[in-house]
C-alpha cells in the first residue's frame, strides 16, 4: 500500500483537484481522502472528500466541487 500526502490551495470557489500518480499500480482500487484540518487528517477521521475508482490504467484523477482552502490529500492502493 502506498500513502503519498500533498497540501494543496485552492483559490477559487469551485474549484478542482488533478491529482497525477506516477507508476501507478495495474489492479484494484485507488482512494484519495481530502481533508480539511489537521485534526481530522492527523486522526483519518471525516474527510471532506473521499473518491474511490477501481484501477484502469489512468494515471490522472479529478476531485470536483472544492471550495476555497487548504487541503491534505491521502492517496492508498487496495490490492483487493
Amino acid at each position: 500500500m502506498a500513502t503519498y500526502l500533498l497540501l494543496y490551495s485552492l483559490s477559487s470557489v469551485a474549484a478542482e483537484l488533478s491529482i497525477r500518480l506516477d507508476n501507478p499500480p495495474e489492479s484494484g482500487f485507488v482512494e484519495f481522502q481530502l481533508y480539511d484540518s489537521a485534526n481530522a487528517f492527523g486522526t483519518r477521521s471525516n474527510p471532506v472528500k473521499t473518491l474511490r475508482q477501481p484501477v484502469n490504467g489512468a494515471e490522472t484523477y479529478i476531485i470536483d466541487e472544492l471550495s476555497h482552502g487548504e487541503y491534505a490529500l491521502l492517496v492508498y492502493h487496495d490490492e483487493n
